[in-house]
């Protein structure tokens, strides 16, 4: 079962979020959408690791990621930057310089 957590606490789960955003979660996965392309993600962090799993329904894409350096803010913002890299490269998502 989904959950928006807008009809439980008002607001999206990232506290600064606004209510206008897309983002949804339930049973710890994170429903996005952009570009209109919906996928679904969780990540996690302990001592030693950090993961992040990915799913894009158009196109049937997984994509995971793990690193062996949970718990440190250099190593966390690292391993971040590529796995959004990655994911804003089949969403079709550009940055300017």
């Amino acid at each position: 079962m989904w959950v928006d957590t807008k009809d439980i606490i008002g607001t999206t789960a990232s506290s600064d979020a606004p209510l206008e955003s897309d983002f949804y979660y339930g049973l710890g996965i994170w429903v996005e959408e952009i570009n209109d392309r919906k996928f679904y993600h969780h990540g996690g962090t302990e001592f030693g690791y950090f993961t992040q799993n990915i799913y894009i329904q158009e196109g049937d894409v997984s994509i995971t990621a793990f690193a062996n350096c949970g718990v440190n803010d250099k190593c966390e913002e690292a391993f971040q930057n590529f796995t959004f890299e990655v994911l804003d490269s089949f969403l079709n998502v550009t940055t300017g310089i």
